[in-house]
This record gives C-alpha cells, sequence and structure tokens, in this order.
C-alpha cells in the first residue's frame, strides 16, 4: 500500500505487533506511524516520495473535506521507489488489473526490482505503472535508438545474405 499526503498515516490499535510489509508511508500531517515502531527499511517497508502523477492538494483554504480540495492522481510517474517494489503474494488471487482496469503484473524495464516474488513484481499503491511503448524504431526493445537498432535495421532490410545498399 501506500499510505501518502494525509492527515495521518497508520495507527495501530489493540494488542499484538502487526505486520507491515512492502509498504510506502511517506509525507503524512499528524504522523507516519503511532502506537507501533517505524518499519522503514525493513520487509520492504519505505517512506519516500512515492511521485504520484499529481499528488494530492487540500486547495486554498488548506481543509481537507471541502469544495477545494483536489484529490490528484495517484497514478506513479517514471522513477517512483513504488514501482516494481511491493509483494505479488499480497495480491489476491485473481486480481489481474489495477484500480483503473491496467493489467496488474507489468516489468518497468527502466527499474530495479525491488519488491517480492516472480518477475514481474507487482507496485505499490492502487495503479500499476504502465511504461510508455518503446518508439517504433527500437528494434532491440532496450529502450533507446542506437547503433545496435541500425544495425538490426540493416539487416532487416537488405536481407542477411545482401551487402548494404549504398545511395548517393
Amino acid at each position: 500500500t501506500i499510505v501518502a499526503f494525509n492527515s495521518s498515516g497508520i495507527y495501530k490499535t489493540g494488542s499484538g505487533a502487526p505486520v507491515l510489509r512492502h509498504n510506502c508511508v511517506f509525507g503524512n500531517a499528524e504522523y507516519n506511524y503511532s502506537g507501533i515502531t517505524d518499519p522503514t527499511g525493513t520487509d520492504g517497508n519505505i517512506s519516500a516520495d512515492p511521485l504520484f502523477v499529481l499528488s494530492p492538494d487540500a486547495g486554498p483554504d488548506g481543509q481537507w473535506g471541502t469544495a477545494d480540495d483536489d484529490y490528484g492522481d495517484q497514478g506513479l510517474r517514471p522513477g517512483s521507489p513504488c514501482i516494481d517494489a511491493a509483494d505479488n503474494t499480497a495480491v489476491p488471487a485473481g486480481i489481474t488489473t489495477d484500480l483503473a482496469g491496467n493489467p496488474r503484473f507489468v516489468d518497468d524495464p527502466k527499474t530495479l526490482d525491488t519488491g517480492s516474488g516472480t518477475p514481474p513484481i507487482v507496485d505499490m499503491g492502487a495503479y500499476e505503472y504502465q511504461p510508455p511503448p518503446p518508439p517504433p524504431s527500437d528494434f532491440d526493445d532496450d529502450g533507446d535508438v542506437d547503433l545496435s537498432d541500425f544495425n538490426k535495421f540493416r539487416i532487416c532490410f537488405n536481407g542477411p545474405n545482401r551487402p548494404p545498399v549504398l545511395v548517393d
């Protein structure tokens, strides 16, 4: 889960020690954790800006629950520490899409997998980051267009046994 930019974070009531794994708790106004020891840095728990597409804002009056509230867009931006950082086993059986109806298990090739499970690793939060498709001329699918792509194109264009055609 992601608990960020709220009036308060996670509050424990009752007895017993809660088990918190692969959560992002960050920037809550009153507290991030109350009644429990901060688990940041253990079991995949982090405390970092989740890099929402648009962070929630209480509006000009500074009060939540009023007409000027902007609940933002809790999708994740590129570079979010929540991408590929959750626990695949925590996703209930049969859940294959996120809250927006996008595929739930999507790998971002530009993000190191820090979560738990067999890749692709699920993202923290309700929305799975959907990386943009590679450019149409990225023939080796490495996310950039370079000489390696040109060489693949040249072989395809000319055929494997034909020399390149030179044009003046």
